[in-house]
């Protein structure tokens, strides 16, 4: 194949800045060649099927009977590379309509340049179909980073007489101010990029189109032509390093004993990547229920992704997906088991779309047992499924995906503006949100914009993540609203619950907290800073009109004791009430009469003092110290006290506004540990009068 060198000229992209075109240095590049990949085919499905299958498969090659048929760079090529087999990774789609569009640029009429030219041959031409995957057109150059730069591009497609016509061409990306470039300057510049393909004049080519010759470059990859009524688009990328790209951008996951746990997909290609499909295509793959056009199956090294054989937190971000959009799939893991903890509604913003519906969001909350965690599977966190980290032990962080019409998952969020504001669960239980985006509405302003529109191009050029932006001077800020709305409705469900009147910790978070609060036995020497397990400023439980919140960021440690800083704030006049210390069980919290007169033991920990700051009605601030020798101070706007249980245990403190006010108050209090086996929990309780 003939070599073609671009000459210099202005505004003209150079290999170095197409290598770093997509500024995302996060994601590690095997998801990025997913997801970029998938899209393009899913894009180019035609109307055989109802499905668009994909196939990656890896392998090794003869060097040097590829690097034959490169034109002026292929021995710089074999004397780069010494070994005789490299390896490859390829991606091939079925049922799609291959690289169709003129050969040359010659040829473009109304500027309709055709797949062929967009993805071999520029940069920054973009699907403009309505639903497509990316406006931006940056996407393609994922190929150029996953080896040495080097792509082939092999297509067939049926052309405007109805004859099928196949079609191939290599590329070259290179950093031009390396001191190891291959490519040759085509005057007294180089830009870093070349093609090869058949020569049609000086120093231009187009893709090869001879059978026989495109048979013969495929041979080298043990790659099977087209055939029949076959047609479709592969990307061969040759020269690939299997362990960089294994471990690219890898979140480092620690164990307890803070040794690192590597995934078993970090140590085979294969792995990797059905892991990385069901991560980002889970709503679409396998998928017959989906509404937005055709379905996804994919092949790994000619081994299929069935539901069955996806990953259980796979299984349940479709099953999620399908109930946002309203679909009953047949294999929907959900149902029974996990029914009643399991929710779905509309999100609705007024006044910005032609109908209030945004998109549908669904949730649910799961234990260990449905993600196959616990003996004999064994299987890795979720968390590590969706490449987040991992923020605490003790509890666990929502997640929340969201995705558009083309079904790709744009991101996964434990932290950030997605997962701000969402309850968090126990240890054993997993909170999991899917929002689906209502495609088919549009603005009410003056560009009568689809939302699907806007959403799109809100995203970035790696389509990880959606931002509110103006259109003109409107901003409708879609975004932030349904992030709002989705923090609202899951903490609806999975939140904490307004207290009825009686001393039970509230909406079940007692495990949580003691869990959170009691240090391990032996902990230190004197009080020191806790552990920052618990990102952000703390938990806050409701009793009624009154909020307390733990600030567990504060919380220090002694041998026997730990000081711990709260607050609590009223939204409404309130007369009295207490704050109290109960022990935590499975059933629930035991308070200090039942644990003293019921079940006849002694409180294992106790109130030792109590440091107080609030402000009154008129804005002034009061502070006080209280211990068990305090005397009450009647001067106080608020009359509090230190309460003691029946067996002499100071259990509570008391807050007797001297009329029914709002409350604002700072409390740092001290307790005693007097056995470290049991846990402490707090919670508000009103005082009979």
């Amino acid at each position: 194949m003939q070599i073609e060198i671009p000459e210099a000229g202005r505004m003209m992209q150079t290999g170095s800045s197409l290598l770093r075109i997509i500024q995302n240095n996060n994601t590690p590049i095997l998801d990025l060649l997913v997801r970029e990949s998938i899209q393009n085919s899913l894009d180019a499905a035609t109307g055989i099927k109802k499905y668009v299958e994909v196939d990656f498969n890896t392998g090794t090659f003869d060097k040097n009977e590829f690097c034959k048929n490169l034109d002026v760079v292929g021995p710089a090529l074999i004397k780069k590379y010494p070994e005789d087999t490299y390896e490859y990774i390829s991606v091939r789609d079925y049922y799609t309509e291959g690289l169709t569009g003129p050969l040359h640029y010659n040829d473009v009429i109304n500027n309709d340049y055709g797949n062929l030219l967009k993805l071999v041959y520029d940069i920054s031409k973009a699907q403009q179909q309505e639903g497509a995957g990316g406006s931006w057109g940056l996407g393609k150059t994922v190929y150029f980073r996953v080896g040495i730069g080097l792509v082939v591009y092999y297509s067939r497609i049926l052309d405007h007489d109805n004859n099928y016509q196949s079609r191939l061409a290599v590329s070259l990306v290179e950093d031009e101010n390396s001191n190891d470039t291959i490519i040759p300057p085509y005057g007294n510049i180089n830009r870093g990029i070349a093609w090869w393909g058949q020569k049609i004049g000086d120093n231009q080519t187009c893709p090869v189109t001879d059978e026989n010759e495109v048979n013969e470059i495929l041979r080298i990859f043990d790659f099977t032509p087209y055939s029949g009524d076959q047609t479709g688009t592969a990307v061969i990328i040759p020269f690939i390093n299997k362990e960089e790209l294994l471990n690219n951008n890898s979140i480092e996951y620690l164990d307890g004993a803070e040794n690192k746990i590597k995934p078993f997909w970090q140590s085979s290609l294969s792995d990797y990547l059905s892991v990385s499909v069901q991560r980002w295509y889970a709503p679409r793959l396998v998928n017959p229920e989906y509404r937005y056009g055709k379905y996804l199956r994919v092949r790994i090294n000619d081994t299929n992704i069935s539901f069955d054989s996806m990953e259980p937190e796979f299984q349940i971000i479709q099953s999620l997906y399908n109930r946002a959009n309203n679909v009953t799939g047949n294999n929907d893991v959900l149902q029974e088991e996990y029914e009643d903890n399991t929710f779905c509604s509309d999100i609705r913003l007024r006044g910005v779309m032609k109908t209030p519906e945004a998109g549908n969001v669904a949730y649910t909350m799961v234990d260990r047992n449905i993600l196959k965690m616990n003996y004999p599977d064994n299987k890795p966190s979720p968390y590590m499924y969706f490449n987040c980290e991992i923020k605490g032990t003790d509890y666990n962080k929502p997640v929340v995906c969201f995705t558009r019409k083309p079904g790709m998952i744009v991101n996964y969020e434990n932290i950030g503006k997605w997962a701000d504001g969402l309850p968090e669960s126990d240890s054993d239980h997993f909170i999991f949100v899917v929002f689906s985006l209502n495609s088919e509405n549009s603005l009410i302003d003056d560009s009568k914009m689809p939302l699907e529109e806007y959403i799109r191009k809100s995203e970035k050029a790696d389509h990880t993540k959606w931002d509110d932006y103006n259109i003109g001077d409107f901003n409708p800020r879609i975004i932030t609203k349904i992030q709002s709305q989705i923090s609202k409705k899951v903490s609806a469900d999975f939140g904490t619950e307004d207290e009825q009147p009686s001393e039970r910790q509230v909406s079940g978070l007692g495990k949580f907290l003691g869990d959170l609060l009691l240090p391990p036995e032996g902990y230190g020497t004197k009080p020191t800073k806790e552990k920052g397990t618990n990102p952000g400023n703390g938990i806050t439980v409701k009793h009624k009109d009154i909020s307390l919140r733990i600030f567990t960021d504060k919380t220090k440690y002694g041998v026997s004791h730990m000081v711990l800083s709260m607050r609590i704030k009223s939204s409404k006049n309130i007369g009295d009430f207490s704050l109290n210390i109960g022990v935590d069980s499975e059933n629930g919290t035991i308070s200090s009469d039942v644990w003293e007169n019921q079940l006849g033991l002694k409180m294992p920990f106790e109130i030792s003092t109590a440091e107080l700051k609030f402000k009154d009605t008129n804005g002034s601030e009061h502070e006080t110290v209280l211990d068990e020798n305090t005397l009450t101070d009647t001067s106080l706007p608020v009359i509090p006290e230190l309460d003691k249980s029946g067996n002499g245990i100071i259990d509570k403190i008391l807050f007797k506004p001297q009329k029914p006010q709002k409350i604002n108050a700072e409390v740092l209090i001290t307790i005693k540990l007097i056995k470290r086996d049991l846990q402490p929990v707090f919670y508000i309780a009103d005082e009979e009068k």
